[in-house]
């Protein structure tokens, strides 16, 4: 009778490190793509803001008015960085959230 329950919570148990298993995979892989996601538009709103002060700079630099007119200096959204700061932050959260992951998996082998 002991071993028939011993082999019972066996496979019970196997089943539940099965399902965390799957979870781990899951997690890991929407992380994964949460990081690369987060890294393109990262990127694509680096580039249009590094774009978009140069374009500035040129037209300022090229425009030359007499008499003289007070220009307003071109400024970057205030917001585009601090979006592209929380981007950044995601980005750190999803990769610690690999990292506790792994260590968690790790753990339960």
């Amino acid at each position: 009778a002991q071993i028939a329950q011993a082999q019972v919570e066996l496979q019970r148990a196997s089943e539940d490190r099965k399902v965390e298993n799957l979870d781990f995979q899951k997690t890991v892989a929407d992380q994964t793509t949460t990081v690369e996601v987060l890294k393109m538009a990262l990127e694509r709103l680096s580039a249009y803001y590094n774009k978009e002060s140069l374009v500035q700079q040129a037209k300022v630099a090229n425009r030359r008015q007499t008499p003289p007119v007070p220009q307003m200096e071109y400024k970057k959204s205030a917001g585009a960085s601090g979006v592209m700061e929380m981007i950044e932050k995601l980005i750190q959260e999803a990769n610690g959230l690999i990292k506790d992951s792994v260590k968690s998996e790790s753990e339960a082998q």
